[in-house]
C-alpha cells in the first residue's frame, strides 16, 4: 500500500535525499534508514513500506492541468508498486516538469521507472553522485 507524505521532517529530509531525474520525471528518494526519527509525544511512527508526495510546481499549467499531471502520477506509482522490487520502502518525492502533461502514459511510466531506479543507486549527501 501507498501512504502519503505529510510530516514536515519528512519534507524536510528531501533537501538531503538522493536525486535522479529522467525525461519528464524528477525524483527524491529517502530510504528508511534515512527518514527523520519520530519526535518524542508525537503520533505513531510513520507507516512501513512505500510513502509518496508529488510537486507538480505552476510552470506545468492550471490547477486542471497540475491535478491531471498528479493522477497521472498516482498511477505510474500505483503500478510501479504492484511490480515486485521497483519501488523499494521509504519516502519519494516525485515532481514533473511541463512536458509532463503532454506525454503518452507509456513513456510517462518508462521515465519514473528510470528515475526511480537511479535513486535508488544514487548515495545521498554527494550531490547525486552514483554509488
Amino acid at each position: 500500500m501507498i501512504a502519503p507524505i505529510s510530516d514536515r521532517a519528512t519534507f524536510t529530509a528531501f533537501r538531503r535525499a538522493r536525486r535522479a531525474g529522467s525525461g519528464t520525471v524528477r525524483v527524491r528518494y529517502l530510504a528508511p534508514d534515512e527518514l527523520p526519527a519520530r519526535r518524542a509525544g508525537s503520533a505513531a511512527r510513520p507507516p512501513e513500506g512505500v510513502r509518496v508526495a508529488y510537486a507538480i510546481g505552476r510552470p506545468v499549467g492550471g490547477a486542471v492541468l497540475r491535478n491531471r499531471v498528479r493522477r497521472r502520477l498516482r498511477a505510474v506509482v500505483a503500478e510501479l508498486d504492484r511490480a515486485d522490487g521497483v519501488l523499494e520502502p521509504g519516502a519519494y518525492l516525485i515532481g514533473a516538469g511541463p512536458e509532463a502533461a503532454e506525454v503518452p502514459f507509456d513513456a510517462l511510466r518508462g521515465d519514473l521507472r528510470r528515475a526511480v531506479d537511479r535513486a535508488h543507486r544514487r548515495t545521498p549527501g554527494v550531490g547525486g553522485a552514483p554509488a
